[in-house]
């Protein structure tokens, strides 16, 4: 169990404190500058040098900055939505202020039952157009007001209405108390107002245990004295559809959608003389819906969290033509109130409000259920499948309906809109809000919140691909997701963080704009935006994407991770010894039994290589127990979230997303993925004091697994054995304790992909981490996927940015230009519909040039760039990110700039040629040859280790962070051209052209060691007794895939062929040459290898059969590491330990 010291979970407290101390200003007096270690072997121009006070007073600003960041964002956001709330409760007062304009009660303009319906003794005998529901009972009481109540008397009901208008002092109450359960109420009533032209105006209160379907053709309006207080409210101004076969719905396959409503053969009027009209197939769709219930439609395919997956059953509804009659949607005015929390905070009921055309400005509010506002001719709403965990109901509105309805309704004039206005707001709480509509507006709030047991999440679409078909978050709209600080905890096992699911929001639309001013904010969560459709080139030959994602001057997109608060005594925990405990130090045993308290926050690793958590005494268990440690959704938020443009599904339809033309970032706008912070607050700490059999006392979190131990000190045990029980007492005194200093861990940054045609980058990106104290000491690289940080004691990862260009994904061409400046492309007056015009080099190709400069300001952990044709770097460009972080560049043509990832990785790939290119025979010319990979005369690919001086420093330390060299890799691929082919005899024959790797002289890779001094002013040393500090790897690979050999393909498979290439005559034409300077110099060895690989020769030709295509593999082979630990390749001699030798390269200016 925990130990009773740790408190429970709080609510988070003010994050703008001072979160760090400890940076002393003694030592940044007494630094030892004199004393620092430098590079072994050459300048500091090339080398890492880290001084360690420097480091730990950025550490702290920047522990202070991130915790400032995440707590001005929560400010921000708690100030918006104060301010709307303000503005609703003002709207409110004066619409109840204003003269009623709808009469109270069963009055004619008020509430009027169809005239079709007849009672007696309040019950229907009209079966169908008035069932299971009682007639309504009209009460007031002496202040006027007026309620009307009708009694549910199963779990299906129907009533028709002439007029449904709700005056602003009446009640109209649905009592379906009947179906009240543990597990909410189930019931609903379905009410279908008549076709007269004039909407349903809802200006008092509408209330009901279950589920009330309002259905009104000629729209629904609720204004902003209305306060609707149900279970889950539909407000449809649409009516139940079908697909073809299945014919459930209101309307025929043919004639008119709405026909005269007659009694006794007679029309019937308003009292204004207007026909009164009812859907054509009104009889059927009441039977249906009492006999099936609502969802009775077909499945469809949908994205949950980012994968397809398949619905429930669906309701379908469609707005029809009504000649001489408008539909003005559904309206939510300011002031007016939706709530569905009436059957308890946990029942998961919803709203949704749909339409041709559906308007909220007033409050909505739902717990843990959702928020659909859902426009267009036809909508779909799905339930979520039986076998699904999925929370939230699936839309699916307008182009995104797929399949053959029943009755084909008109397209909305002007398209259907789907808008929160200014001010309007749309909370779900541990929910989903859903838009879907052709066009979708955000301008006021659209809020989730998540905990752990229900995700938040948003679902924005917008259907079609036509320029109108766009999102639009306007000037001060705040789009979020919020911790709910509820209590509810989780445990810190692999299985279960593996089953908690984070916040979301997905957008599939393809025009999307992030005005000036729109703000969203979501604590590291999943963010993908998607296009949601192919156009055509003019002549029509090909598919191309459409739209563009417009981030303008002063928008915000904040997915940073939580600053948490935790106390050090969070992590003590108290147990029963077990043998399995002690199963890995066997003079231990004696404690088995006996109860124990650990420090979990304790970790390390022992002399006979086990690792342990909490105790060196239990390093079989120690880690497990660290797993009963309960986490808040705060501390689950911390890390980065993840930001994703293009690619994956379009939401709402479930087809595959055909990305975008242009994503433009301008200038003025941020997007932020930092990673947040756990602050531990400090604590008194009382452990476990241990007997050892030489008579001393041991702390258990330090107690040596390699001597026998009596007993724990302090401890006696008193044994009522008449009793049959036992009592263990602890002296206080004798255990001790002492006052454990808090401390900070950071947590990862998140991620940043960016896929279009035109991937514009020109504002700001935020991706800050923070390195605590304790992770500096320990310098516990990640050990999850890829090398991710697993435990808050590793270390924490950079930002990563990914970069695909998708031009040559529709047969176009680009060129990518890494220069150290680039000129503002998109300008200060670029809109969604603006032509975006880019610089051509002298082939006509569209070429984007990213600045190094601001990319490396950025403070990035990795950065990817690939998918162009072509990939260059200019002498004046310098490209870095943080120490252990790792560069990746695709289709490279040449390198003659700086690319630094200290202590981490370089992969550069060479040119190709476009996967558009066929590669059937003669289709590529004889000149048609990809270029070398070259490494300029000019160029750095730097991955040394650093050199880190903690000299004197025993608590401002910087730790032996990324002091090895890291891995520098560069690949060319195998490219031939097929020449010629014989039907005959099947033999192809084909032309090698695959490229080589350059390193031209003048050219530097380094991949040495840096090196680590210790407070005490000495370098560290590893088991060895050599000093710490690696060189790391080099990899030069030319022939990087696989040749496809001549077999098992038929002749007409040959010229369809386009997914590789044929094993040439003789592959020779790629070679590797050095005329470079590699250094590879390792305080404790030097870099491990140096590797070229090459293809064997193949035959003079290659026979084809009806076989699978024959994969023909390499030889390989790589060259002897240096046999000297401090000797590395390209260097004339191996210098003496924190000796300098001149840089191998001037000084890049800056």
């Amino acid at each position: 169990m925990l130990h009773p010291a740790a408190r429970s979970f709080r609510s988070r407290p003010s994050l703008d404190r001072a979160l760090l101390a400890g940076v002393s200003a003694l030592s940044l007096l007494t630094s030892p500058h004199d004393a620092e270690a430098r590079p072994l072997g050459r300048a500091g121009v090339v080398s890492a040098p880290t001084t360690a006070v420097a480091d730990a007073l950025a550490g702290a600003a920047q522990a202070t900055k991130i915790a400032k960041q995440a707590q001005s964002s929560l400010t921000r956001a708690a100030q918006a939505i104060q301010a709307m709330q303000a503005a609703q409760a003002a709207a409110r007062a004066a619409a109840q202020a204003a003269t009623a304009v709808v009469p109270n009660g069963l009055q004619p303009g008020g509430l009027v039952v169809d005239p079709r319906v007849h009672f007696t003794n309040g019950v229907s005998t009209t079966s169908g157009l008035w069932s299971n529901i009682s007639a309504p009972v009209e009460t007031v009481d002496p202040a006027g007001h007026d309620t009307v109540t009708l009694t549910q008397s199963a779990q299906r009901a129907i009533a028709t209405w002439e007029s449904f208008n709700v005056g602003k002092d009446t009640t109209v109450h649905f009592d379906q108390s009947a179906g009240n359960s543990a597990n909410g109420n189930s019931w609903v009533v379905l009410n279908r107002i008549d076709a007269t032209g004039r909407p349903s105006q809802i200006f008092g209160q509408i209330k009901a245990e279950g589920t009330v379907l309002i259905i009104n053709p000629n729209g629904i309006i609720f204004t902003g004295s209305s306060q609707i207080d149900v279970h889950t409210l539909i407000a449809a101004a649409m009516d139940l559809n079908s697909f073809t076969g299945t014919a459930n719905g209101a309307f025929k396959s043919s004639g008119d959608a709405y026909v005269p409503l007659t009694v006794d053969g007679l029309v019937q009027t308003t009292e204004n003389g207007a026909l009164i009209l009812a859907p054509s197939d009104e009889a059927n769709a009441n039977t249906t819906f009492l006999n099936n219930g609502l969802f009775v439609n077909s499945a469809f395919q949908t994205v949950v969290d980012g994968s397809l997956a398949s619905t429930g059953a669906s309701a379908l509804f469609s707005a029809a033509l009504i000649p001489g009659q408008s539909n003005i949607g559904v309206e939510v005015e300011a002031g007016a109130r939706i709530v569905t929390d009436i059957s308890g905070s946990d029942n998961g009921g919803f709203v949704a409000l749909l339409g041709p055309r559906v308007t909220n400005a007033g409050s909505i509010t739902t717990s843990a259920g959702e928020i659909i506002l859902a426009a267009g001719a036809s909508v779909q709403i799905a339930e979520p499948a039986s076998n699904s965990t999925q929370t939230f109901y699936s839309v699916r509105a307008g182009a995104g309906i797929s399949g053959e309805l029943l009755y084909t309704p008109p397209s909305v004039s002007d398209g259907s809109l789907v808008l929160n206005d200014v001010g309007g707001m749309l909370i779900s709480q541990r929910g989903n809000v859903t838009l879907s509509g052709d066009a979708v507006e955000q301008l006021g709030l659209a809020e989730a919140t998540t905990s752990i047991t229900r995700a938040g999440s948003i679902t924005i679409a917008a259907n079609g691909a036509e320029t109108s078909n766009q999102v639009l978050f306007g000037t001060e709209s705040l789009t979020t997701i919020l911790p709910e600080e509820n209590g509810e905890t989780i445990l810190s096992d692999s299985a279960s963080l593996a089953g908690f699911v984070g916040p979301r929001i997905d957008i599939s639309a393809p025009y999307v704009d992030f005005q000036s001013g729109s703000f969203v904010y979501a604590p590291s969560a999943t963010m993908t935006l998607t296009g949601a459709g192919l156009g055509n080139q003019p002549d029509g030959s090909a598919a191309l994407p459409v739209g563009r994602v417009l981030m303008e001057a002063g928008s915000t997109i904040d997915l940073s991770g939580l600053a948490a608060d935790r106390s050090v005594s969070d992590y003590l925990y108290t147990f029963k010894v077990t043998a399995n405990d002690v199963a890995d130090t066997p003079l231990a045993q004696s404690l088995i039994g006996q109860t124990v308290t650990i420090d979990l926050s304790l970790t390390g690793t022992r002399a006979d290589g086990e690792t342990w958590v909490g105790s060196p005494l239990f390093a079989s268990s120690g880690a497990g127990y660290l797993g009963n440690v309960p986490q808040g959704i705060d501390q689950l938020l911390t890390k980065g979230g993840s930001l994703t443009i293009g690619g994956g599904y379009s939401v709402g339809n479930g087809a595959a997303s055909a990305g975008f033309v242009d994503v433009a970032q301008a200038q003025g706008s941020t997007i932020n993925v930092s990673g947040g912070l756990i602050q531990y607050t400090g604590a008194h700490v009382t452990t476990t004091q241990l007997v050892g059999s030489d008579g001393r006392r041991y702390d258990i979190g330090s107690a040596d697994p390699f001597i026998s131990y009596v007993g724990v000190a302090g401890q006696f045990i008193v044994d009522h054995s008449r009793w049959g029980v036992t009592e263990t007492y602890t002296n206080r005194l004798i255990s001790g304790g002492y006052n454990k200093a808090g401390y900070v861990d950071g947590v990862s940054a998140g991620s940043i992909s960016v896929t279009a045609v035109n991937p514009i980058i020109e504002g700001d990106l935020v991706g800050d981490i923070v390195i605590g104290a304790q992770q500096r000491q320990l310098a516990q690289v990640g050990t999850g996927t890829g090398g991710a940080q697993a435990t808050p004691t590793q270390l924490p990862n950079g930002a990563s940015l990914a970069i695909t260009m998708a031009a040559s994904s529709y047969g176009l061409h680009d060129a990518v230009i890494l220069d150290a400046s680039a000129s503002n492309v998109l300008g200060s007056d670029i809109t969604l519909a603006s032509s975006l015009s880019l610089p051509t080099n002298a082939d006509g190709v569209s070429v984007l040039t990213y600045a190094t400069d601001r990319l490396s300001a950025f403070g990035l952990g990795s950065i990817t760039i690939n998918g162009a044709d072509t990939l260059a770097m200019t002498e004046q460009a310098s490209l870095s990110v943080l120490a252990g972080g790792s560069i990746k560049l695709a289709n490279v043509t040449a390198i003659d700039g700086a690319l630094t990832a200290h202590g981490g990785s370089i992969s550069i790939s060479g040119a190709t040629i476009s996967s558009a290119v066929a590669r059937s025979p003669g289709t590529l010319p004889a000149t048609g040859v990809v270029g070398a990979l070259t490494i300029g005369g000019n160029a750095l690919l730097d991955v040394s280790g650093q050199w880190i001086n903690d000299a004197g420093n025993y608590s401002d330390f910087t730790g032996a962070l990324y002091i090895n060299g890291g891995s520098v890799s560069l690949s060319t691929t195998n490219l031939s051209n097929g020449v010629s082919y014989d039907p005959n005899t099947m033999v192809v024959t084909a032309t090698d052209y695959s490229p080589s790797i350059v390193l031209q002289r003048g050219s530097v890779i380094d991949v040495s060691s840096g090196g680590y001094v210790g407070a005490n002013g000495k370098i560290a040393t590893g088991s060895d007794g050599l000093p710490k500090g690696k060189g790391g790897n080099l990899t030069l690979l030319t022939y990087n895939g696989e040749w496809y050999g001549s077999t098992g393909v038929a002749q007409d498979t040959y010229y369809a062929f386009s997914g590789g290439y044929w094993a040439p005559q003789t592959a020779t034409n790629a070679n590797v040459i050095m005329d470079g300077t590699i250094y590879a110099t390792g305080l404790s060895q030097g870099g491990p290898s140096l590797c070229r690989r090459r293809r064997s020769s193949s035959t003079a030709t290659r026979r084809r059969s009806h076989r699978s295509p024959r994969a023909i593999r390499p030889a390989r082979w790589c060259c002897r590491p240096p046999s000297s630990p401090t000797a590395g390749s390209g260097a004339s001699s191996s210098p003496a330990p924190m000796a300098a030798r001149p840089s191998p390269r001037a000084p890049r200016s800056t």
